[in-house]
């Protein structure tokens, strides 16, 4: 008998489906995934996300609010909002393609979808991460953990490789005054040269590259492929983000047909459990029979400080930190008192401990990039302050003065490990002024005491 879908007999999975979907559809809007977790998420389908997320929500919802349709509510913050502890939510495994369309019923009869409908195990994880010697090459690690400030930023991939000029002369001016630098591509989901390239272009200069990898870009193989061409070239870092929705998808999935083709394939936490298993054991959590030995990168991950309900984006934290987040880059800071109470909640849960933060400072020196930011999802820009900024009549002197603030205000507070430097039309000798006066600050105010008592008696 021939079988479709794992072990799920044909005969059986077409009638079945037949009666199960319109029912589903009708009273849950099921997306007919063929790996129901409904039972897991209070009743509510987790595949109405139009990225089909299956693990929490995104970094770009705000208020609730979903972040490619911003007059609904992001389903996750439905599913999680009435649980009121913050605890690492449970992990699945990427979705299936191969279920799709199929009975579920049926496929939880067979078990066919059980690798993708149970929650996984989370990793063993050291107690007291950051009082143990480095267990990665990665000199971005080695500068945390001595509690020296780290400085970072990033370094945009060109939309072909003709471009990468500007890339060599960003590199060549920054590298004596930052710490490492993000390689990142596809911004806002127009498609430009891969991170990874810009990453050996950051690395041939004598940078500290972070590759910079999507869930938006990649399936699970790929993702693979990825790691893999980075470990083999000697990059360390890597950055898992789920990625903004794609430009050229310009409405959720509203069919079956069409959730099969727009779905991300992969979310962020599932990259960081897939680099930490690859780190432990030389294998790969989700694609069977793929190795990759003496792999052992430096995780790292990112997290929205204003999104709210504030419980439910602590559980995400908790959750990659749990599948193996190591340092964490947080949403361009807008608002530092809300970000400090932030900070103070992740001390509350015992959190801060066991990640390294970088919060990012936004440097606004041009008007069209913070007229772009003012739209960016995600980015939770207070009314008064865009106005105060776009009423400047020097907008570089405001813009330079409203960073200044921030990484002072953070450096007073001991807030931050470090900062991310992120350009909205700043110019290479602004960030270069930046970079001197946050470690003036930081060495003033010893704002980072060692969390490595290995690392300081060594220094």
């Amino acid at each position: 008998m021939k079988l479709k879908n794992g072990p799920s007999p044909a005969f059986l999975d077409r009638p079945l489906n037949f009666l199960e979907f319109p029912v589903k559809r009708l009273l849950f809007h099921c997306q007919n995934c063929g790996s129901c977790l409904l039972s897991q998420t209070r009743m509510k389908c987790p595949m109405n996300c139009p990225k089909g997320l299956r693990n929490g929500p995104c970094g770009g919802t705000l208020g609730g609010l979903c972040e490619v349709y911003a007059d609904r509510a992001c389903v996750w913050m439905e599913i999680q909002k009435e649980s009121a502890c913050v605890a690492a939510a449970p992990i699945h495994a990427p979705f299936d393609p191969s279920l799709l369309g199929s009975s579920s019923y049926l496929n939880l009869a067979t078990k066919a979808d059980a690798p993708t409908r149970l929650p996984l195990p989370f990793p063993e994880l050291p107690s007291k991460p950051h009082a143990l010697p480095p267990v990665t090459a990665s000199r971005l690690e080695r500068r945390l953990l001595s509690g020296d400030l780290v400085l970072t930023a990033e370094v945009c991939s060109p939309r072909s490789a003709a471009d990468f000029g500007r890339v060599d002369r960003e590199v060549a001016a920054l590298i004596p005054h930052l710490d490492a630098f993000n390689a990142t591509s596809n911004q806002g989901g127009v498609e430009t040269v891969s991170s990874f390239e810009t990453a050996l272009r950051i690395k041939h200069w004598g940078g500290e590259p972070i590759l910079q990898i999507c869930a938006r870009d990649v399936d699970p193989s790929r993702f693979l492929d990825e790691v893999a061409r980075a470990h083999e070239n000697g990059i360390i870092n890597i950055l898992s983000l789920t990625g903004d929705w794609p430009v050229s998808k310009v409405r959720a999935p509203v069919s079956v047909k069409e959730t099969h083709g727009r779905v991300f394939r992969m979310d962020s936490s599932q990259m960081i459990y897939e680099l930490q298993a690859l780190r432990a054991t030389g294998r790969s959590a989700f694609v069977p029979g793929r190795r990759l030995p003496g792999a052992s990168p430096f995780i790292g991950g990112v997290i929205n400080p204003y999104s709210t309900p504030r419980h439910v984006a602590l559980s995400r934290l908790a959750q990659k930190e749990a599948c193996g987040m190591e340092f964490v880059q947080t949403q361009v800071v807008t608002d530092a008192d809300a970000y400090i109470d932030w900070v103070r909640e992740l001390e509350e849960h015992g959190l801060r401990d066991r990640i390294h933060l970088i919060p990012s400072i936004p440097v606004i020196t041009k008007k069209k990039p913070l007229e772009i930011m003012a739209h960016l999802k995600g980015v939770s820009l207070p009314p008064d302050l865009f106005a105060q900024l776009e009423a400047a009549s020097d907008l570089e002197a405001t813009g330079m003065e409203f960073a200044r603030r921030l990484i002072r205000r953070l450096v007073e507070t001991r807030t931050a490990e470090g900062f991310h430097l992120t350009r909205f039309g700043a110019k290479n000798e602004q960030l270069i002024e930046l970079a001197s006066y946050a470690r003036s600050l930081a060495e003033k105010n010893k704002t980072v005491p060692s969390k490595n008592p290995i690392l300081e008696g060594a220094r």
